[in-house]
């Protein structure tokens, strides 16, 4: 014979089995083997990001993208938005032409309002 709290372990049994989903971002390189390993005697580098949006809503992310030397010193290479729906993902393409292509360091893409970030090092090597 069941009794109230036969019922109420049942569907607590039952909330704990449910999955509930989770709402998250993924920020990743299109194509690691596609990243620059070093900044070419012209300077022009080249590499694709991608953002998916597994919010569970529309979602914009603002982003930034900066170069960080050995010393601390920081340049902008790009900056925006990128406006997604949900369950969707967008590439961003960044090109950039460094001055001084001697230089050394570590490329940071950031998603400024989740502060969630990846990077690469320019040379790969160092």
């Amino acid at each position: 014979m069941f009794t109230g709290k036969d019922t109420i372990y049942v569907k607590t049994y039952e909330s704990l089995l449910q999955r509930k989903s989770e709402s998250y971002t993924e920020l990743y390189f299109a194509g690691y083997s596609l990243l620059p390993t070093s900044i070419p005697k012209n300077g022009a580098i080249n590499f694709t990001f991608v953002v998916s949006n597994l919010e569970g809503k529309e979602f914009s992310y603002p982003y930034i993208v900066y170069f960080v030397t050995k010393s601390g010193q920081r340049y902008m290479l790009d900056s925006g938005a990128i406006n997604l729906p949900k369950d969707q993902s967008g590439k961003v393409n960044v090109s950039y032409v460094f001055t001084n292509p001697n230089q050394s360091g570590r490329v940071v893409v950031e998603l400024t309002n989740i502060n969630q970030k990846i990077n690469f090092l320019l040379p790969r090597n160092q």
